[in-house]
């Protein structure tokens, strides 16, 4: 939200700038799926009149639950220009230390913490995360010939607020006996986040649908390497480079997070490709120069 906020306030030094608010994981209220799509489709009706009288349409890497790529492209014809930019403007320059997130949930620093960051709903894959986490920890050390997966004490934090999976999830921790080894925290935002992600070894991103995601930007901002599965649009790019993607099924997934937790070489090698992909692409310099560019070619 802040991202959009400054994305905003930017771009209104140079046009009238119409917004659309549309309901997300940090909604207060739970709202079911009918009601989410009857906001959508009010706000793409407000949006249409007002193209009417635009000349040009930003969008903003616009997704919606049901993995909807647009709100306002639709077979309706409009004569106008569109483009998308990356908003992802971060300044994740002074970084809380390490230990604060570890120390307020219990977590010794020599643990392996892998960390989730997003809704608690049934699309994100912690179904299968769980699955996969299970067969990492449970699994024969003395059968692997991964080094070092028997030194170490895993833990799993899954943050972010419940959007409908919470008690099925819970139901799977108890199945599995892993209320010693996941931690579930509710919603963290700002330092609290930023605390979670400087504290994890890795970022897991398990989604059955997923166009684009913040929290994984974040993390890479961090400096942590990214496991994700192919069901996410930015896993061609992801894939050996900031981190690994994996086939939609827990062999694969629990294949990929082993490989770089028990690798410490090649996790590092993925977490400073990262930290330098953010400082060279997502950030306000660079955007502003895009939307310069824009305006320059419509002016």
């Amino acid at each position: 939200r802040d991202a959009i906020d400054e994305y905003v306030k930017r771009l209104s030094r140079y046009a009238n700038v119409e917004i659309c608010e549309v309901p997300d994981e940090k909604t207060p209220d739970k709202i079911s799926d009918t009601e989410r799509d009857l906001i959508l489709a009010k706000e793409g009706e407000r949006i249409r009149f007002k193209l009417k009288d635009s000349d040009f349409l930003c969008t903003l890497a616009i997704e919606g639950k049901k993995g909807k790529d647009s709100l306002f492209i639709d077979s309706r014809p409009f004569e106008y220009k569109v483009a998308q930019i990356d908003f992802y403007g971060l300044i994740f320059e002074n970084l809380p230390s390490f230990g604060g997130f570890r120390s307020k949930f219990n977590i010794d620093e020599n643990d392996k913490l892998i960390l989730f960051v997003g809704r608690i709903h049934e699309i994100k894959g912690l179904g299968l995360l769980i699955d996969a986490f299970n067969d990492l920890i449970n699994q024969d050390s003395e059968k692997n010939d991964l080094e070092g997966i028997g030194k170490y004490d895993i833990k799993l934090a899954i943050v972010g607020p419940d959007d409908g999976y919470l008690t099925e999830l819970e139901d799977k921790i108890k199945e599995y006996s892993l209320e010693e080894n996941v931690i579930i925290t509710g919603p963290l935002y700002n330092e609290e986040k930023q605390e979670a992600l400087v504290d994890c070894d890795l970022f897991v991103m398990p989604s059955k649908y997923e166009s684009f995601t913040t929290s994984g930007l974040e993390a890479m901002a961090c400096s942590k390497p990214l496991v994700l599965t192919k069901n996410n649009h930015i896993h061609d790019w992801v894939d050996g480079n900031v981190g690994l993607a994996c086939e939609d099924n827990k062999d694969s997934l629990r294949e990929s997070i082993e490989k770089i937790l028990f690798d410490e070489e090649l996790s590092l090698i993925f977490a400073e490709n990262g930290r330098k992909l953010i400082k060279e692409k997502y950030n306000w310099d660079i955007i502003n120069n895009q939307i310069l560019e824009i305006y320059n070619k419509i002016l």
